[in-house]
């Protein structure tokens, strides 16, 4: 989506489908339904959302301004709050919020930010995969279904918002299988891709954050969300497979007044190409909004996904080549509003709340 449009509720969706809710503050007790944090038993409140309800012992009374790296696991500002049936999430909330300069979440839990008021992103907030440092959230939930390369076979492409591709077969070996689209039921990141049966690492999927406002959320021209999938290795010299691309990751976005100016990103990376007799394999391109090209080599391969474009399944190899790597699916762009104004880039397009 690229031009500019507003949406009203009640009126023509920006988006396709859904039901969209009115977020507000409420005073519950333990026990009542919401997230609450771990070390109160206090009554709390929180903030309404469509996916998530973080709750506070008192709602935050400071505007907040990030930027950095932020450790989900460390990091002194998290309020550690559970998920039924998922990932424990840190929580960091202000009156208003606003990232102001580029910020980096790492760790193993997803990333919410909560503003009572206004969020507001001015700088990118990097949660691509990462195969030195993952981003927050990444490969959480359900994983299963992915299938691993056997022999010189290519390992299949992680999935989340859609099917992903197959791994090729190569080298006297099978490919892994892709994996179906997984259900969103709570805040997590994408899934990453598998291994090639000779071991190239699966790329690592892309992160989670969600991002709540009671009154606002807007992406600002000069910001934006990066949440895509890495590319699987390449395969070394012989009949090695490439490793699968990793899914994009979760951008959530839910206040009643929802902007969007700077891009919002989250597609697959595609498969590692796989090595040859004489031939090594390249990484697969990171998931970017014209797609994530798969490694080349001996085999190439499979594309990620982007838009509405589906991953693509490995190349095979014959008997001195491996198969190429699947490539990831597309993440989630969830998006949750009474009136919506998006002028940004938003791949893939964006899911609402049934």
């Amino acid at each position: 989506m690229t031009a500019r449009r507003r949406v009203a509720f009640g009126v023509a969706s920006v988006l396709a489908g859904g039901c969209n809710q009115i977020l507000g503050v409420q005073s519950i007790t333990l026990g009542d339904g919401g997230t609450v944090p771990k070390d109160t038993q206090k009554a709390t409140m929180c903030i309404t959302g469509s996916l998530i309800t973080p709750c506070f012992v008192e709602l935050p009374s400071m505007d907040v301004s990030l930027g950095g790296v932020i450790d989900t696991d460390t990091d002194s500002r998290c309020s550690v709050q559970s998920q039924d049936g998922g990932p424990d999430v840190c929580v960091i909330g202000g009156k208003d919020l606003t990232v102001s300069q580029p910020l980096t979440p790492r760790g193993m839990r997803p990333l919410v930010l909560v503003a009572v008021d206004d969020l507001e992103v001015d700088a990118t907030i990097d949660i691509r995969g990462n195969a030195t440092n993952a981003p927050a959230g990444s490969n959480t939930g359900v994983c299963t279904g992915t299938g691993a390369g056997q022999g010189g076979g290519g390992g299949g492409g992680g999935s989340f918002g859609a099917a992903s591709g197959g791994g090729g077969g190569g080298g006297g070996g099978t490919g892994g299988g892709g994996a179906g689209a997984r259900a969103l039921a709570f805040v997590r990141g994408g899934c990453n891709g598998a291994a090639a049966g000779s071991s190239a690492a699966g790329g690592v999927s892309g992160g989670a954050l969600y991002m709540l406002g009671g009154a606002s959320v807007t992406v600002s021209g000069s910001g934006g969300v990066l949440a895509s999938g890495a590319g699987g290795a390449g395969g070394t010299v012989g009949a090695n497979g490439g490793g699968g691309g990793g899914a994009g990751g979760l951008v959530g976005l839910d206040a009643p007044s929802v902007t969007i100016d700077g891009d919002v990103i989250a597609e697959g990376g595609g498969g590692g190409g796989a090595g040859g007799a004489s031939q090594t394999g390249t990484t697969g391109a990171i998931g970017d909004t014209s797609g994530a090209a798969g490694g080349s080599g001996a085999s190439a391969g499979g594309n990620g996904g982007y838009g509405a474009n589906a991953a693509t399944d490995g190349a095979t190899g014959g008997a001195s080549a491996g198969g190429g790597g699947g490539g990831g699916s597309v993440g989630v762009i969830w998006m949750n509003y009474t009136e919506a104004f998006v002028d940004g880039t938003v791949s893939p397009d964006a899911t609402e709340p049934m």
